[in-house]
């Protein structure tokens, strides 16, 4: 069993997918404009307003770290992202 979001906010996470596999070749990994690696995992909460949320880390001597999370409201815009590859999310899901 999963879990629900709006149709907005999923296809804005579908695209930040596309961009991340083209980038690196896995759906949820990127390279931020600073240049290092970071990776981003949906958290399985459901919103009222439909938005999707979760959370982002870096990769540093093959561990993971935290670096913040996102969300993606309901209405598909990313209002939150922690890192540089910000900018580049959100006009690739515009």
């Amino acid at each position: 069993m999963g879990y629900s979001c709006s149709a907005a906010a999923h296809e804005t996470l579908r695209t930040l997918d596309v961009v991340c596999l083209s980038q690196t070749g896995t759906s949820n990994s990127y390279i931020g404009r600073d240049g290092h690696e970071y990776f981003y995992e949906t958290s399985r909460r459901e919103h009222d307003d439909g938005a999707i949320t979760g959370s982002v880390f870096q990769m540093i001597d093959g561990f993971a770290h935290s670096s913040g999370n996102f969300r993606i409201a309901g209405d598909g815009r990313v209002t939150r992202w922690p890192t540089a590859f910000q900018r580049d999310l959100v006009k690739a899901a515009a």
